[in-house]
């Protein structure tokens, strides 16, 4: 739109598996930098698994799974993914989907796919990447992430006050 000289909406709403998103743009003078997104559903926690299975979804080591702040569990708020937080970046780098791991643990209370998350230097950075049945990472990671910072807001940020919480595809 903005390539065609159309004037930009500032608040418009996609349509997606997860249920409709609403989105309002952030600007600063009169330049888009950013956008808010609203999740179709309230944050909802499902079935919790074991590190041993977590880390078999990833081939990891379960040592390589953080739980201190939250066990591997499905979150959802539109559409449910297995959420698993790891230890380190470099956990990260080297998780991969394995195909006896999945068949063992999903589908799971209606998550097929499995989000694995660490955090960077601050604990509200979070770095992901998301793995399919098919074996594959999914860059599309939009309901995950939503769940993902849903979640941490309200662990790590409990106020009522807006909040930023970055995420980074990748490692």
């Amino acid at each position: 739109m903005a390539d065609r000289n159309e004037i930009v909406p500032d608040e418009f709403v996609f349509e997606e598996a997860a249920g409709l998103v609403q989105v309002s743009l952030i600007r600063e003078s009169e330049r888009v930098i950013g956008a808010e997104l609203r999740a179709p559903e309230p944050l909802s926690r499902r079935a919790r698994v074991s590190r041993g299975l977590a880390a078999a979804c990833l081939s990891l080591n379960p040592e390589d799974i953080q739980s201190n702040i939250h066990e591997p569990q499905v979150l959802s708020v539109g559409l449910p993914f297995l959420v698993v937080e790891l230890t380190s970046r470099e956990a990260l780098r080297r998780a991969t989907p394995s195909r006896t791991g999945y068949d063992r643990t999903l589908p799971l209370d209606g998550a097929r796919s499995v989000y694995a998350y660490t955090r960077g230097e601050s604990p509200t950075d979070i770095y992901a990447q998301m793995f399919t049945p098919r074996m594959t990472e999914d860059p599309a990671t939009g309901s995950a992430a939503g769940a993902v910072a849903c979640a941490n807001r309200r662990i790590l940020v409990p106020t009522r006050h807006r909040s930023i919480i970055p995420l980074y595809a990748g490692c």
